[in-house]
């Protein structure tokens, strides 16, 4: 009895491996389905995207700083962010399209913020300290 009882054993333990190598074999694909896979899909539409960048298209660049492309020279772009104001760029540094280059006038921020308008005067500092007194 002893043969038959030390096979079903190792029969017993060969399964035991076998389920705790699909345990393994499906946590690699669950953590490959939520990470891998995802960062893949958005590495390559960035690409689609930098390759259809054209002259006149509204891009923001991953800096913050709006722009509208005026010329393309392979990797490099240049931008005109405000009237008459120009730079160049990689072409990797641009984050996506927009409809158009730059807010315009009359339009907020994407934020919803209303832009402050300057006053006439600057307002005045409260005084720190003691008070002047005259004598």
């Amino acid at each position: 009895m002893g043969a038959i009882e030390r096979v079903v054993g190792v029969a017993a333990g060969r399964a035991g491996g076998t389920a705790q190598l699909w345990i393994f074999v499906l946590l690699f694909a669950a953590i490959w389905f939520l990470t891998v896979a995802p960062a893949r899909r958005r590495q390559k539409q960035q690409r689609a995207l930098l390759e259809q960048l054209r002259k006149g298209d509204g891009v923001l660049l991953s800096c913050g700083i709006f722009g509208k492309i005026v010329r393309t020279d392979g990797q490099r772009l240049t931008l005109e962010v405000a009237r008459g104001v120009r730079i160049e760029v990689l072409r990797e540094s641009v984050r996506q399209k927009v409809a158009d280059g730059e807010p315009g006038e009359g339009e907020s921020p994407a934020d919803g913020s209303v832009p402050e308008e300057p006053a006439g005067e600057p307002p005045e500092r409260p005084s720190r300290g003691k008070p002047k007194t005259k004598k």
